[in-house]
């Protein structure tokens, strides 16, 4: 399994200090830096988000197809292989997901990620698992499936791995269920942590969260290179073990 560390856009100087091997970045908040990291010997894959979800967020008027065009001479201009769709199920609904899709392929010349949400039922998942072959399960983040829920992540793996299909984890941050269950990706901004007071602290396997007034770390920034350095551990372990 590959856990890309996501959330890398405003970090870049920890990111080229701790050298995480996959890493996503979104579209919305690219820089020339997250380019050049992606580029170099030390980052073996990534994954690039569109952004859209988050940009419709930010209250201006969004031309959705404009910004499938532009996004995809993005991905076309810097040969990205590994590209997630513009993840809008819940906002435009299918039809009109899959022609921005049409719009991504068209000028890419290659699929992206798709995104399934369960609001979309079995059918078309198998529909997904069919014409692609890597596609990402959302809804993980924004806690639209439940914990309780995890336990038919089994049936959607299974499935699209007796298609040789992979299967990505869109924000799936337990480390219990990164053991548990057989995605081939995931990916987690967990190790952003020192705003949010605490840092984390990788040991045999497991990755733990800790206050950071015990940690001694005196800056937000610290404890942000503390986690990313920790999590790398844990990239390495789960890259190895799972």
């Amino acid at each position: 399994m590959k856990l890309y560390l996501a959330g890398i856009e405003s970090h870049m100087n920890i990111v080229f200090e701790e050298k995480p091997k996959y890493v996503l970045y979104s579209y919305i908040y690219r820089n020339n830096d997250c380019l050049r990291y992606v580029k170099s010997k030390h980052c073996k894959s990534f994954i690039l988000d569109s952004g859209a979800f988050t940009f419709m967020n930010t209250g201006k008027k969004v031309d959705f197809k404009e910004y499938a065009e532009q996004y995809a001479k993005y991905v076309k201009e810097n040969n990205i292989t590994n590209y997630i769709e513009l993840d809008l199920y819940n906002i435009i609904g299918i039809k009109e997901t899959e022609e921005l899709r049409k719009i991504l392929i068209d000028i890419t010349g290659r699929k992206p990620i798709p995104v399934f949400h369960r609001s979309c039922g079995k059918e078309y998942f198998h529909k997904l698992i069919n014409e692609f072959d890597y596609i990402a399960i959302g809804g993980i983040a924004a806690k639209n499936i439940k914990r309780s829920e995890y336990k038919y992540f089994d049936y959607f793996i299974n499935e699209a791995h007796k298609k040789n299909v992979k299967i990505h984890g869109l924000g799936l941050t337990s480390q219990e269920a990164i053991k548990r269950y057989k995605f081939d990706s995931v990916d987690s901004t967990s190790w952003i942590s020192g705003r949010f007071g605490f840092v984390y602290y990788y040991k045999n396997g497991s990755i733990k969260q800790y206050k950071k007034k015990n940690s001694r770390l005196k800056s937000t920034t610290e404890a942000n290179r503390f986690s990313m350095n920790q999590w790398v551990k844990f990239q390495k372990y789960v890259d190895l073990k799972l």
